[in-house]
């Protein structure tokens, strides 16, 4: 029985922003991902590499860019983004943890230096330059995806491993600022703005994607 990667990283639904938030570009413009990923099947990985075409959705210059890291949200194996109620039948083998672990980031190709927030939930990008409402900044990422032995949005089990919403996105900037990329365990956890995305992901013999969007 050929066993099965669930890819599901695609756009999630994206919410009406009001007039004191971040407002789209008029001209219908959006940010780009360029992603290739490769999995190993024997530590159940998933590497990246890429390119993000960030583009100022907002209303005012920005002096930094910010990415959610949602997979760092499993790292704590005693607080995982589970309701307590199903926190058993997702975890069947016990406490388990995962991350998303970025080895390096380029900004307009040259080497960049970058932090995570202080949750560990974000990746920070302070810009030498202010980004102005409607302009473009390409940045570069590689890094490696580790789910936990989790029946979630992330995870692995016995025949499938699901990379639910794991890759770097860009966080949303709202009214007062960027969201904190808290993942909350019940109801919608997230949101983030619409965007393109190309990606290829190379498996090994065996495995088949399935993909939602």
């Amino acid at each position: 029985m050929k066993r099965k990667l669930c890819l599901l990283t695609a756009v999630l639904a994206v919410l009406a922003l009001l007039p004191l938030g971040c407002g789209g570009d008029p001209a219908g413009e959006v940010s780009r991902y360029d992603w290739a990923l490769t999995f190993e099947e024997e530590d159940k990985t998933l590497s990246g590499t890429g390119t993000v075409s960030c583009l100022n959705q907002t209303q005012n210059p920005q002096t930094e860019i910010r990415f959610s890291l949602y997979q760092n949200a499993f790292r704590d194996p005693d607080n995982p983004p589970v309701s307590a109620v199903y926190r058993a039948k997702a975890y069947p083998n016990g406490k388990s943890s995962g991350e998303i672990e970025i080895a390096s980031v380029t900004v307009g190709g040259e080497p960049a230096d970058f932090a995570l927030s202080e949750n560990g939930m974000q990746l920070v990008l302070k810009l030498g330059e202010e980004l102005f409402p409607g302009d473009r900044l390409e940045v570069g990422m590689s890094f490696t995806i580790r789910p936990a032995n989790a029946l979630h949005r992330t995870g692995w089990g016995p025949h499938t491993v699901n990379f639910g919403n794991c890759l770097p996105i860009l966080a949303r900037c709202g009214a007062e600022g960027y969201d904190d990329g808290t993942y909350y365990s019940t109801g919608d956890p997230f949101v983030s703005e619409a965007a393109d995305f190309s990606v290829s992901l190379t498996l090994p013999e065996g495995w088949t994607a399935a993909a939602s969007c």
